[in-house]
């Protein structure tokens, strides 16, 4: 058996194939090829040279940024491919795995007013990494004073973002938003109502506008503002003996406008009021449970002559206690 050596030098872009066998990586190969005899065999040597280059080309953007890949620019985590040619006329592709990192979102709240006296910590957030308006780095910064502050924080993939709050001015704390202290006639109710605020707590667990005072004592208001600033206030209210009832001893019901009306002057709250005028002879000639309701000098329609006439007022004030009167009053014309 005879052997005839034979040598190829072969270049291809993807794999080679010889004798059925198929080669796909560059390198040096023998092949042996018989006759149909079984002699004469032919060693061939290959020397093969695939010319197709593959790149693999890792890298990372954040958010918002472009990496150009597959021949676009792109701004989302995937695997593109860019495919070239080689001198040789071969492909030569390049494979990138390309991740988008998420961007850092700090937050500073909204623009707003500084309370006066008041601290506001900006907190924007958990980073890496913090730079203030100020150059300064802590994670925190206070404010004391109106101004627009800012900052850029980082996070572990070194993606950066910013944000930034202005405080527009210093605002004067709620105050002497109550009356000046005052008296307060046994049996009374006081009514003090303070409108203008966002939120108001009473010292007796109210928290509406207005109150109602019955008794005296110290009296104090926390309210807050619309710029959520906080201020307090106090009135202090003394009980004293007041006299309950006026009760005239004549009126001119001559309808000019004075005096036109008999009727009781109150000055407390009361229940069960009941006012009756009898004339001389004991005829009931005016009822009215209704305290602004007087008499006009009528009966049934008619005039009633000048004279004097009979009265009772009876009412309740707000502990429950009775109160009794009885007298003459003088009808003139």
């Amino acid at each position: 058996m005879r052997h005839r050596p034979e040598t190829l030098n072969i270049q291809s872009c993807t794999s080679y194939t010889l004798y059925n066998k198929t080669y796909h990586a560059t390198g040096t190969y023998t092949h042996l090829v018989l006759n149909t005899f079984g002699c004469d065999s032919i060693i061939i040597t290959l020397n093969l040279t695939i010319s197709r280059i593959i790149n693999t080309v890792d890298t990372n953007i954040c958010e918002g940024e472009f990496y150009l890949a597959a021949g676009v620019l792109q701004n989302k985590t995937g695997i593109y491919y860019d495919t070239l040619k080689t001198a040789a006329g071969c492909d030569s592709v390049v494979v990138t795995n390309l991740t988008v990192w998420e961007k850092p979102k700090p937050v500073l709240g909204n623009d707003r007013n500084l309370c006066e006296g008041e601290t506001l910590i900006l907190d924007p957030g958990r980073f890496n990494s913090y730079l203030w308006q100020d150059q300064s780095t802590a994670p925190q910064f206070v404010v004391t004073t109106p101004g627009t502050y800012l900052v850029t924080v980082s996070n572990q993939f070194n993606c950066k973002a910013s944000a930034r709050m202005t405080v527009r001015e210093s605002v004067p704390l709620p105050k002497s938003f109550l009356p000046k202290d005052q008296p307060l006639c046994s049996g009374n109710v006081l009514n003090i109502n303070v409108p203008g605020y966002r939120s108001y707590t009473w010292s007796t667990g109210t928290t509406t506008p207005g109150i109602e005072i019955r008794n005296a004592g110290n009296y104090y208001l926390t309210v807050t503002g619309f710029d959520n600033c906080v201020g307090t206030d106090t009135i202090t209210i003394q009980e004293i003996k007041c006299i309950p009832i006026g009760i005239p001893n004549a009126f001119t019901p001559n309808n000019d406008g004075k005096n036109d009306h008999f009727k009781p002057g109150i000055n407390m709250e009361i229940d069960d009021y009941q006012l009756r005028v009898f004339n001389r002879v004991g005829q009931l000639i005016f009822y009215s449970t209704d305290p602004a309701r007087g008499w006009d000098g009528r009966f049934k329609g008619q005039q009633q002559s000048s004279d004097n006439y009979i009265y009772q007022v009876s009412f309740r004030d707000i502990n429950g206690k009775w109160y009794n009167y009885s007298g003459n009053v003088l009808l003139i014309r």
